[in-house]
């Protein structure tokens, strides 16, 4: 670094991390020689690890008369080669090709992967008065990466009908941002502030892979001929691609006033405007892309008040309104040949419009009875509404064995109603200079309706979360805390009724979780801090769940730590 005055603050800071060595781990492997594709289990893997990471830098910090400047560049190297090689097959004394399904072998995969990483920032800000600022910034920023390797090779005895020879599993993406953004706070008078403020985003992203295809005929050397399928006798190699194009621009206006005796009103109205276009292809075929055009266009409109009504009482209330619109144009679609149903010739849309509509209120009250008692009280309220627009089309009496035609418009719907409800109760204690009790609770009473209830069924996402937390100073370097915690839902959903019970999937959660820690902190230096910690966790799940009760566990863990400052 360079500090000297009059003259920038310069710092240039280069780092190099880096990883090898072995490492145990599970992969999937066969353990049954009648049937490979039916039984498939865990079996023992090793990965060798080499990686590496270089870092380089530079900040540079000025002052130009009323204008702080400050300038940030980092370049970031990542190189990964990475392999696991697991074994194959139950039978050492099998050799191929009596029974290749059961033959031992080994098997290793190879990952290399490099990434270049450039990111750079210039910053400011202006003081034209004490009322009036400017500040503005702009960043840029790109990566690189390559995937390479991902070969699969194997030892003899070899299995051609199971095993596949993958070479050349090839990849890599670029992404490049620009953004930017601009803010001014003036204060025209006394107590009012105003800071409106634009923010632009420009992203480009691109991203391809290239996959490989072999029969499943013997080769006339198993361990290094390739062997091209019949789908594509002219190309060893199936290349995917996206690219994918985004621009956002977001203008805000923030208003505060405190000019109100123990009041302080503010306000915030924001505008966004996002367009993406996005392309998918495969170019081992020209005919077999789609290109699809998305924009969204939010607003957002919050209005608050704080009032300190007096010496520790104060309350606290907002309200949020905010609307989300999200077009899908997907009429750029390209005819597609290459489909399992040759006479499916378009892509259909599904989607055209999807609109989310948010209505929340929250209010808070803060309050200090006594000066070692604090209690904090907050309710929400909060209703989201979802509409879509979808696309129809009715394909004729013989099923899909003709083209479809052109897609309509669906007139716009309600898909679905959150309704939430939520209270939380926070309890802070000190009954003695040296001790703390901290108590919290929150209740969550939430429900989904649906306008499909034929097909989507209602749903609820009740849920009650509790901490109890004490801390006691032993002495001036030694503390220990204890808490435990309880969450409990039980929303688990069969909706048997109708229709749904049957086309829809059971969702939900009936989980009771207990759990438990004490931790000891002691300063051996004043740069120097260690602690140890012992905790306790059970989790119990009715058979009525997801996981149909087979995610309980009780678990106990034991960890310490030092920390060293300098």
């Amino acid at each position: 670094g360079l500090r000297m005055e009059n003259l920038p603050e310069i710092t240039f800071k280069y780092s190099h991390a880096y990883r090898n060595g072995d490492k145990d781990s599970l992969a999937w492997g066969e353990g049954m020689p009648t049937n490979i594709n039916n039984y498939t289990k865990l079996s023992p893997a090793t990965w060798n690890i080499d990686e590496k990471i270089d870092t380089f830098e530079l900040n540079i910090a000025h002052s130009v008369g009323i204008t702080d400047l400050d300038l940030g560049l980092i370049y970031e190297h990542t190189s990964y080669t990475d392999s696991r090689s697991n074994a194959r097959g139950t039978s050492k004394n099998t050799p191929y090709p009596v029974s290749p399904q059961s033959a031992y072998r080994t098997t290793t995969l190879t990952d290399e992967v490099t990434t270049d990483m450039f990111a750079s920032h210039l910053s400011s800000v202006t003081r034209l008065s004490d009322t009036l600022w400017i500040s503005g910034a702009v960043a840029y920023s790109s990566l690189d990466t390559n995937n390479d390797g991902s070969s699969r090779t194997f030892s003899f005895p070899y299995a051609p009908t199971t095993d596949s020879q993958y070479s050349n599993l090839v990849g890599g993406g670029q992404i490049s941002d620009v953004l930017g953004n601009l803010n001014v706070m003036w204060n025209p008078i006394n107590d009012l502030t105003i800071t409106p403020s634009v923010r632009f985003e420009h992203e480009e992203t691109s991203a391809w892979s290239s996959i490989p295809t072999f029969s499943a005929a013997t080769p006339a050397n198993p361990t290094t001929t390739p062997v091209t399928t019949a789908k594509d006798a002219t190309t060893t190699n199936h290349i995917y691609g996206t690219d994918k194009s985004m621009t956002s621009t977001t203008t805000a206006l923030d208003l505060r006033y405190s000019g109100i005796p123990d009041w302080v009103l503010y306000g915030k109205c924001q505008f966004g405007y996002e367009n993406e276009d996005i392309s998918i292809f495969q170019a081992n075929y020209t005919d077999n892309w789609l290109r699809s055009k998305v924009a969204v266009n939010e607003q957002e409109y919050v209005a608050g008040a704080n009032w300190y009504a007096m010496s520790g009482l104060s309350f606290s209330l907002q309200g949020v309104h905010s609307d989300r619109n999200q077009g899908l144009d997907h009429s750029s679609r390209k005819t597609v040949t290459a489909l399992p149903v040759a006479s499916i010739t378009t892509i259909r849309p599904i989607m055209t419009e999807h609109e989310t509509s948010l209505d929340d209120c929250n209010l808070r009250v803060t309050w200090r009875p006594l000066s070692n008692l604090s209690l904090v009280t907050r309710y929400d309220y909060s209703d989201t509404e979802y509409r879509n627009h979808g696309s129809t089309w009715s394909p004729t009496a013989t099923g899909l064995t003709t083209s479809l035609p052109d897609a309509s418009i669906a007139p716009e719907v309600q898909t679905g109603d959150v309704v939430s409800n939520i209270l939380s109760e926070s309890i802070t204690w000190s009954p003695l200079q040296r001790m703390y009790l901290q108590g919290t609770i929150s209740c969550v009473d939430s429900k989904t309706k649906t306008n499909s209830s034929n097909i989507v069924a209602n749903a609820d996402n009740d849920y009650v979360t509790a901490t109890l937390a004490v801390g006691y100073a032993i002495d001036n370097k030694t503390d220990v805390t204890a808490s435990c915690t309880y969450y409990g839902a039980g929303n688990y959903n069969i909706d048997n009724s109708g229709i749904a019970g049957y086309k829809a999937m059971s969702y939900g959660l009936n989980t009771q979780e207990y759990a438990a820690s004490v931790t000891l902190t002691r300063a051996l230096t004043p740069n120097m801090v260690w602690n140890l910690r012992y905790g306790y966790i059970n989790s119990n799940t009715s058979s009525q769940d997801q996981s149909g009760g087979f995610n309980d566990f009780a678990a106990h863990m034991i960890s310490t730590g030092l920390q060293i400052r300098f």
